[in-house]
């Protein structure tokens, strides 16, 4: 399988292509199961916060696209006749690919892009290319295992054309660095990188793209203050998501060779052991990592 990039692909027909990308691998590390289900089931209706991450994409990275493509649906009663005529005008007026937004979520992208903005991204970025489909071909044994990746933006640093630059966006309620961390962490956006890395170097291999030397995520808060943190990951962590990624693509090639898919737990009964912050429960001053988690994880996947 060649290794190919395409700069103007819609994302129906990126999201249909029955390879490998960094959401089936992560439903991988869950089982084999469920990164079949991933793979197999191809595009699902975008949720409204992967609508409000793709709008803001644009708006960051694509402005024109954005003025084209972005509509504000009209704040009418539908239960009305007036209502119901003026709602399918604007349906009918809507170009192929509209991405739609309620009057609040527009100004929330507006607000958010302005805040990105008035960051250093736009003085970091030089000649590159957003929405970029890159598809290749990973090795195991004689198979090739078809894969895929989709990134947000690629290019050069500014005035240093010989770096590589990966720019991701990440919508977030708190760019703090403790809580997107963990946030990173929840969402496998290590595994994410590392993934995307190993994409942008099979385009450089053949010539098509720069040799990366740095992978920032920008991660923007959807509400007031609009807060922008720009944030670079370990090489030391990128090599380890790297390797783990290419165990469950190898995982993934033997189990469509011998066509079984095992789930989590396989199919034996299995001693379900309750995790330590349970048992620490009964000291109402002692606060888990886990209590932590849970109530602080509050990214918005996308």
């Amino acid at each position: 399988m060649s290794v190919r990039k395409m700069s103007n692909q819609a994302f129906e027909h990126y999201a249909n292509a029955g390879y490998v990308n960094s959401s089936a691998l992560r439903a991988g590390r869950k089982s084999m199961l469920h990164m079949k289900s991933v793979i197999r089931d191809g595009a699902k209706d975008p949720s409204p916060s992967m609508l409000l991450g793709s709008a803001l994409h644009a708006a960051i990275l694509e402005p024109k696209r954005f003025a084209e493509m972005v509509r504000v649906a009209p704040d009418v009663d539908r239960r009305t006749k007036a209502g119901k005529e003026e709602h399918a005008a604007f349906v009918a007026s809507l170009p192929k690919g509209a991405i739609v937004l309620t009057g609040e979520d527009y100004d929330d992208i507006r607000d958010a892009q302005r805040a990105v903005n008035a960051s250093i991204l736009p003085t970091l970025l030089g000649a590159g290319e957003s929405e970029v489909s890159v598809y290749w071909g990973e090795q195991w044994g004689d198979k090739v295992v078809g894969c895929k990746a989709r990134l947000d933006w690629l290019g050069h640093a500014a005035n240093q054309p010989d770096q590589g630059l990966i720019i991701d966006i990440k919508t977030t309620r708190d760019a703090s660095p403790a809580a997107f961390s963990r946030s990173a962490a929840s969402y496998g956006y290590l595994h994410q990188a590392a993934w995307y890395m190993r994409a942008a170097a099979r385009l450089h291999a053949i010539g098509q793209g720069p040799k990366i030397a740095d992978y920032l995520i920008v991660a923007v808060e959807m509400e007031a203050p609009y807060a922008v943190g720009l944030y670079r990951l370990s090489g030391d962590d990128l090599k380890a998501a790297d390797l783990d990624n290419l165990e469950t693509l190898h995982r993934w090639a033997a189990a469509c060779e011998v066509d079984e898919w095992p789930g989590p737990t396989g199919t034996s009964i299995r001693t379900l052991n309750m995790p330590e912050w349970v048992f620490r429960s009964s000291d109402p001053t002692v606060r888990s990592v886990n209590d932590d988690l849970l109530e602080g994880d509050t990214t918005i996947p996308f």
